[in-house]
């Protein structure tokens, strides 16, 4: 995101001609053409905020004249756009027909499908950018198992019934709040919740190809002791944690811990450790907010070898800590 509009963590672009709209619309939600129906009716103007910890964007949108936003198959392959119209139509046109999206029905549009997506004058949406990977580790924690297979939403999205529009509704709570009580929204130690607690309802309410799966897993009973040994770990990652403080808090046999354990997250005890450790790295390397070295955030989370803490990160990520910095820096410019 361009430096210019970005300030602390609210987005701001008033006014911008089409050719600095379309760059920043592309910062925004990722790669695609965009036609002008009128361009001397073209007021492009866009007012919303940015959720550090993984990169969501919620605000407001309009164009002021009518336009057409084309997207190839392939070629929006990092980001989750999700809107409804305050006022005025959308219409999403795709491989499986046209939806009409109004202030009772939203759109989900998930990476790598071929759109077109047509918007009117007077259209004003509300738009929620969500990040693959930040989705995809939200969905992953969720299962107990790492994603595989790319998560496709339904289409369709209500507005205003079942679930769904009640992840709406926050999402409207959350742009009237942030105006009142924006230093509260800034407060990493809450962002940071409230942005999990956003994804996490977006891939409960909102139908996709892994709406079954996440069922299983939330209507799974986890054992207590599990449950026990799961909270410790969380609760005192960064501290010398040893399996047998693990095994301790647990009350029952390593053998019955490991077995369960691993059922239930996917992980045994000792590897859901270095996997939560290294999440909270990843999520403070990703924030803006952070000023911290590399080696201070790894020992901060519990790890006290600085190179098997480099070569873990990237085995997980596909990138070092430094190339996670350095793509954050280029994301904020």
């Amino acid at each position: 995101m361009d430096t210019r509009y970005l300030v602390d963590d609210t987005i701001q672009a008033r006014e911008l001609d089409i050719n600095a709209a379309r760059i920043f619309s592309a910062a925004l939600c990722g790669p695609h053409s965009v036609r002008i129906g009128s361009p001397n009716r073209f007021r492009f103007s866009y007012g919303g905020h940015l959720l550090r910890s993984m990169s969501t964007t919620i605000g407001c949108v309009q164009y002021g004249s009518d336009i057409s936003v084309d997207v190839g198959a392939g070629e929006l392959c990092t980001t989750y756009n999700i809107s409804l119209p305050v006022e005025g139509e959308q219409a999403l046109s795709g491989p499986h027909g046209m939806l009409l999206s109004n202030a009772d029905c939203g759109i989900a549009v998930s990476p790598e499908q071929a759109l077109q997506l047509d918007m009117s004058g007077h259209c004003r949406k509300i738009l929620v950018t969500v990040s693959r990977e930040s989705l995809e580790r939200v969905l992953g924690n969720m299962l107990g198992t790492p994603v595989r297979e790319l998560l496709v939403f339904e289409t369709r999205m209500s507005g205003s019934e079942g679930c769904s529009g009640s992840w709406w509704r926050m999402v409207r709570s959350y742009l009237s709040e942030v105006e009142c009580a924006g230093e509260l929204y800034r407060c990493t130690a809450f962002s940071r919740d409230f942005e999990t607690t956003l994804l996490k309802g977006l891939l409960i309410a909102q139908p996709s190809n892994y709406t079954e799966r996440i069922r299983k897993s939330l209507g799974a009973k986890i054992p207590e002791y599990v449950m026990r040994a799961k909270m410790f770990i969380e609760t005192n990652f960064r501290e010398a944690i040893h399996l047998e403080d693990i095994e301790a808090v647990a009350g029952v046999s390593r053998l019955k811990l490991f077995d369960c354990f691993r059922k239930y997250t996917g992980y045994t005890p000792v590897a859901y450790l270095k996997h939560f450790r290294l999440e909270q790295a990843r999520a403070e390397l990703m924030s803006n907010l952070t000023r911290d070295s590399v080696s201070a955030i790894a020992l901060g989370v519990g790890f006290t070898h600085f190179g098997r803490f480099s070569a873990d990160y990237k085995r997980a990520y596909a990138e070092s800590p430094s190339e996670t910095i350095h793509r954050r820096a280029q994301q904020a410019r």
